[in-house]
């Protein structure tokens, strides 16, 4: 019994071993199933499963978008004086903190500026504290 388990637990672990990828694994034959076809260049399959470090060739910035919490630090309504008060806010703390991200863009109806940028609530704690 002992003998089976082991050779189960093998059997497993080599199919596992077998399937590179999500590509191999949905062009992959099976009996009573559709054939799934994808033409698609081989570097495109060479990056999945790799981890994106941010390096571009050509000297390109790329940015990655995800969710994450900032620091309000201003908010006016829709004039022009509001624009003014939130670029000083925005300079002043470049000026205090200038290793820490500072934005100030208009979501409407008001100019908002907001410092930090971190990826859980309880890390804006000690931005809160140091602004």
């Amino acid at each position: 019994m002992r003998y089976i388990f082991i050779l189960l637990f093998l059997s497993l672990g080599l199919s596992a071993l077998a399937q590179q990828n999500i590509v191999e694994s949905l062009q992959r034959n099976r009996a009573g199933e559709g054939t799934v076809t994808i033409r698609q260049d081989p570097k495109i399959t060479g990056l999945i499963g790799s981890i994106y470090t941010g390096n571009v060739t050509g000297g390109e910035q790329k940015m990655l978008k995800a969710r994450g919490y900032r620091v309000q630090v201003y908010a006016g309504n829709n004039s022009r004086v509001a624009r003014n008060e939130a670029n000083n806010v925005a300079a002043k703390v470049k000026e205090e903190f200038p290793d820490m991200p500072v934005y100030a863009y208009f979501q409407p109806p008001r100019w908002l500026c907001r410092v930090g940028a971190v990826s859980y609530t309880h890390l804006t704690l000690p931005t809160n504290r140091e602004v």
